[in-house]
């Protein structure tokens, strides 16, 4: 668990982050290894080392995008190329350039009237901030904070096309200002449930199009995707994240959403990729590669659901950053993947 928006609580991972000089406990995962965006991994660790990721839905092999930033056409969406620095201070919103850009496919990936996941830190942010053009969204999630009520009152989050419990926010806990918790208190659309039951993916996967968006530390070239620890040492609990991509894999029209920040810049200041070729040894592996659909950076959006290795990897390469391509590509062909 980790540091949240705006909020006096601090649990878990960010706990542990806030006495660690190697990472920084703002950007730690949030509660339930969701849209919170990630830290900086272990500069010890050998390779090319990086973290953060999340879910995607159920797809086909055929790639959801277009061209990549050096060009080159490999199955991902992407923007025109910008190599710039993924450590990019926040803005007065606490929200980046690299996480606005990566809501902006995120919320690409979510259609009216479905119900949708979404946790706490800058990514979660910035993808209320866009949501504001969608109509009738549901929410089933493990905590709301204030951008949940932001969209209420503008009409966004409705729940009237959720077919389970209908009209109601399903939710395990809140985390936010005190104009929130007034917002919320007493407010019927506001449905609080135990954890453990707001987080069985049975109960999840009752809502159709259930959009699920996860983060995570770090994410190989196969899809591995590794959430919890860096090497043998741990960073974060796994959350709901693993139940939150089951729901959605099971739900009708659902949705399982990955999001990455593509780089991270270690304590002497050099870039580093987040994706990688192995998971450095010892790393917990959250969401294995078999249950990966949706990867996001903020480079593009690829859907690795039902590929092969070769066509995963390319993908995968088609959305790190630009810097690193070549250098992924020629570990990939060593490995005999491409």
């Amino acid at each position: 668990m980790a540091a949240s928006l705006g909020a006096v609580i601090v649990t878990g991972g960010a706990a542990q982050a806030a006495a660690d000089p190697l990472v920084d406990s703002s950007n730690m995962l949030g509660p339930d290894g969701d849209t919170g965006s990630t830290g900086p991994l272990d500069p010890t660790t050998t390779g090319t080392t990086g973290s953060t990721g999340s879910t995607g839905t159920s797809g086909n092999t055929g790639s959801t995008g277009s061209t990549s930033s050096d060009g080159n056409n490999t199955g991902g969406s992407n923007p025109g190329g910008n190599n710039s620095n993924e450590s990019e201070k926040p803005g007065k919103s606490g929200i980046t350039d690299v996480e606005n850009r990566m809501a902006t496919y995120i919320v690409d990936l979510i259609p009216d009237g479905s119900t949708i996941q979404l946790g706490f830190g800058g990514l979660g942010n910035a993808i209320g901030h866009m949501l504001y053009n969608k109509k009738e969204l549901g929410m089933h999630t493990e905590v709301v904070t204030p951008s949940v009520t932001e969209l209420v009152k503008a009409g966004v989050v409705t729940g009237s096309r959720k077919n389970f419990m209908p009209g109601k926010i399903v939710t395990g806990f809140a985390v936010g200002t005190n104009q929130f918790y007034k917002d919320i208190d007493h407010n019927e659309m506001f449905e609080f449930r135990e954890v453990h039951w707001v987080n069985q993916p049975t109960n999840i996967a009752k809502n159709d199009n259930m959009i699920s968006i996860n983060t995570s530390l770090m994410i190989d070239l196969t899809g591995q995707a590794g959430s919890e620890s860096i090497g043998t040492k741990q960073y974060s609990g796994t959350g709901g994240q693993v139940n939150f991509n089951q729901g959605a894999k099971m739900s009708k029209g659902g949705k399982r959403i990955l999001a990455i920040e593509s780089t991270y810049t270690d304590k002497e200041g050099n870039l580093r990729s987040k994706i990688l070729p192995t998971l450095p040894e010892g790393t917990v592996v959250t969401t294995p590669r078999n249950e990966v659909e949706y990867v996001v950076t903020e480079y593009g959006v690829v859907d690795i659901n039902f590929d092969c290795i070769s066509t995963r990897v390319k993908k995968l390469i088609s959305v790190a950053h630009p810097r690193f391509r070549e250098e992924l590509t020629f570990a990939a062909k060593k490995a005999s993947w491409i």
